[in-house]
């Protein structure tokens, strides 16, 4: 389906609630060349991960209304310590979008774009996340 390429290692943790979705979402990841180090379907399994792995990125896809989508998002980022949050939606507005940014989201990405654009953004925090873990 997708050529896997090797990159940088770059860790995630990937949060979607449909299993299906869940499981593709984690095969186009790793295509990227990205490690998959834990995966969840609520912010309750995030949390238990989150507490065994030390991912550098976040990958948090987005399902419901605003107003759910803004707490899930919330919870999670407190959660995320010093992973990057990468945001995955369906749909955006400028309004939305500040909120996110407000509650912690390093990056948002649509889920009506080019898979390569999910890469690119992947790619920019991750490196983010490893500059800041290896200059302690």
């Amino acid at each position: 389906m997708f050529a896997v390429r090797r990159q940088e290692s770059i860790r995630i943790l990937l949060i979607e609630e449909e299993i299906l979705v869940r499981a593709a979402l984690s095969q186009l990841v790793t295509s990227f060349g990205f490690e998959i180090v834990g995966e969840a379907g609520s912010a309750q399994q995030a949390a238990t991960e989150l507490s065994r792995i030390k991912p550098d990125v976040v990958l948090l896809s987005l399902n419901g209304s605003e107003h759910i989508d803004l707490k899930l998002a919330r919870d999670v980022a407190a959660m995320c310590g010093r992973a990057r949050l990468l945001i995955l939606a369906s749909t955006m507005n400028e309004s939305f979008q500040s909120e996110l940014a407000g509650v912690g989201a390093n990056r948002i990405a649509l889920k009506n774009e080019d898979p390569k654009k999910l890469e690119k953004a992947i790619r920019e925090i991750g490196k983010l996340r490893r500059r800041i873990r290896t200059s302690r």
